[in-house]
């Protein structure tokens, strides 16, 4: 039960994560005028990393607490 509640708080946590990541990439775009159109991920390249470690690791722990219901 414990399993469950900390996975779904870091798959909460991987949501905020990617939405900063994409809010960045645009601030930092519209910041930097002459990049045009194109965003640049370059400076939020550390959230997004982060996002996706939380996401891996909530799954992880939801395939363990499944694992441990069954038994």
């Amino acid at each position: 039960m414990k399993l469950s509640i900390i996975a779904s708080s870091l798959l909460i946590a991987s949501a905020i994560l990617i939405s900063a990541h994409f809010t960045t990439s645009a601030l930092v775009s519209i910041v930097k005028n002459s990049l045009g159109n194109s965003l640049d991920f370059t400076y939020s390249l550390p959230l997004f990393i982060l996002s996706i470690l939380t996401f891996v690791v909530a799954i992880i722990l939801i395939l363990i607490d499944i694992k441990n219901r069954k038994e």
